[in-house]
């Protein structure tokens, strides 16, 4: 339990870093960005699904609830933004740019909305 809780605060302190990274020379910064910001959004939300499955008797029922609705909402929600990128780097265009930088931002409030949960 200590290890999750330690792993799920440092993804949301990653999440609301930004995840300033370095760059390297030639990539796309909007695309390491969100594949970065992703990661770790996927990574934030299995972790609390998985706190949920294995403390559910303690669990408030409202966070159940939000936990059932993140297995529900969150995989067509990753596959959504995954295609946006996949979009987004064949056309870097301001509307594809934009697109993706709103389902990315849904995606890390989503799994700060979960860290803050439990």
């Amino acid at each position: 339990m200590n290890k999750l809780y330690l792993s799920m605060i440092f993804c949301a302190a990653m999440l609301f870093a930004g995840c300033q990274t370095t760059v390297a020379p030639g990539a796309d910064p909007v695309v390491v960005h969100a594949e970065q910001t992703l990661a770790l959004a996927r990574h934030a939300l299995d972790a609390f699904v998985q706190y949920d499955h294995t403390h559910r008797a303690a669990v408030p029922k409202e966070v159940h609830a939000f936990a059932e609705a993140v297995r529900r909402e969150a995989p067509p929600k990753f596959r959504a933004a995954l295609a946006i990128l996949d979009a987004y780097q064949a056309n870097r265009s301001p509307e594809n740019r934009a697109t993706l930088e709103t389902y990315v931002a849904a995606l890390a409030a989503l799994a700060a909305q979960a860290d803050a949960s439990h």
